[in-house]
């Protein structure tokens, strides 16, 4: 069983609550995206959804986001929805729909959602590539869609999928894996690692 597999297995055995699960969860995110390198030096912080709401002036409600990143330099705010969900549980458009509404409105510029199953439904999928640009919108013209992107893993991990290899520090290590390329504002597609999903995708504030 690998690193990642142990932790999501040990929380899903001690947690007395799906929240408490979900807060664990939450925490080996944000570790992970102010840890791993290529997001450590995009981010200047990574905020719990509640504390970045109550610092900036926003409703700490559950919408779907979890966490908040803050990008080095230019200030952007990128909405993080996490999932422990269990390995065979397939994410449908549902699960996701709040998440999609709520990261759509300023401040938010892009965002991820990480869970912890590779399974999706094609509604699913097909909300992540399939999103208007509502601002380009225009009367009696077709609306303005995102490009759909193939998936781009970068090495493939000994799994049944491919997907590129993600092991979370242990106590006795703090070397974090190589994550995707960072997503530009041109190309910006999902994403997949082992036992979880990692998507990114562009928001359009109203």
């Amino acid at each position: 069983m690998s690193s990642l597999k142990s932790i999501l297995a040990e929380y899903r055995a001690k947690s007395q609550t799906e929240r408490e699960k979900g807060s664990y969860f939450e925490e080996l995110i944000r570790t992970y995206f102010r840890n791993e390198p290529r997001f450590a030096d995009l981010y200047s912080d990574v905020w719990l959804f509640a504390d970045w709401a109550k610092a900036h002036g926003f409703s700490a409600k559950d919408t779907g986001i979890d966490l908040v990143a803050k990008t080095a330099g230019t200030e952007e705010f990128h909405a993080i929805q996490c999932k422990c969900y269990a390995e065979d549980y397939r994410v449908r458009k549902a699960d996701i729909d709040s998440f999609f509404t709520a990261s759509g409105q300023k401040p938010f510029t892009l965002r991820y959602i990480v869970t912890t199953t590779n399974d999706w439904s094609d509604n699913a999928e097909n909300s992540l590539h399939s999103q208007t640009y509502w601002a380009k919108y225009q009367p009696s013209a077709p609306p303005v869609l995102k490009p759909k992107e193939e998936l781009r893993p970068t090495r493939p991990a000994p799994m049944a999928r491919s997907s590129p290899a993600w092991n979370p520090p242990t106590a006795a290590s703090s070397s974090w894996p190589a994550a995707p390329a960072r997503p530009s504002p041109a190309s910006r597609s999902p994403r997949k690692s082992p036992g979880m999903t990692s998507a990114c995708c562009s928001s359009s504030p109203a």
